[in-house]
């Protein structure tokens, strides 16, 4: 019990003492999120891709783990993420999710004031809204693909793996880019075997340190 407890305060403490270090960082940028779908019935085998392009705004809180090694830091943060797209039917798809990444960072200091530094954690998703609207006849039909009435309905919840890597001047100012892979199978409805993921999510951005 002695030992566990020593572990647990020396956890507590160095993330008390990180706290002297921590940036609040606010950011927005381009978000492009790309999502398989495949199915077999009858022995044949399909395919496709969706595509949404749209944008994502946020904040992550960074803590100092210099004391573990030079340059490390674990940065949480929370962020909105918004996409759009339209298929060759003119189907148009607006999705609206949550997405919590937990990246660890790590900073290498250049001359001056000009840092470069890593990203590289897990993120959890999840979809607030995943509608798609369609017209026929002059008829506006408005499905959401959350809903378990939908014959494909998709499951909200992913866990993505992020890599990514950025440039900071002064200080203060961040431009990002980075890419997140899907784990999870998203499919949710009636078809053995179908499967609907998130193989790729590219980001693009800039951030501020308050």
């Amino acid at each position: 019990m002695k030992k566990i407890y020593s572990i647990v305060l020396g956890a507590a403490l160095m993330l008390i003492g990180s706290q002297a270090y921590a940036q609040l960082a606010v950011g927005a940028g381009y978000l492009s999120s790309t999502f398989k779908g495949e199915a077999t019935v009858m022995g044949v085998t399909a395919t496709g891709t969706d595509n949404l392009d749209g944008f994502y705004a946020g904040a992550t809180y960074g803590l100092d783990l210099s004391s573990i090694t030079d340059g490390l830091g674990l940065e949480p943060g929370v962020f909105a993420q918004f996409g759009f797209g339209k298929d060759d039917n003119d189907a148009k798809q607006t999705m609206i999710a949550l997405q919590v990444p937990v990246n660890f960072k790590y900073t290498y200091e250049l001359d001056g004031d000009l840092n470069i530094f890593g990203l590289l954690g897990p993120a959890f998703q999840f979809g607030l809204s995943n509608k798609v609207k369609t017209e026929a006849g002059g008829v506006t039909h408005t499905a959401n693909l959350y809903d378990s009435d939908y014959d494909g309905q998709l499951g909200r919840f992913n866990v993505l793996v992020g890599i990514g890597a950025g440039i900071e001047f002064g200080g203060k100012f961040q431009i990002r880019v980075g890419y997140d892979f899907g784990l999870l199978n998203l499919y949710k409805g009636d078809i053995n075997d179908a499967k609907y993921t998130n193989p790729g999510q590219f980001k693009f951005g800039v951030a501020y340190v308050l």
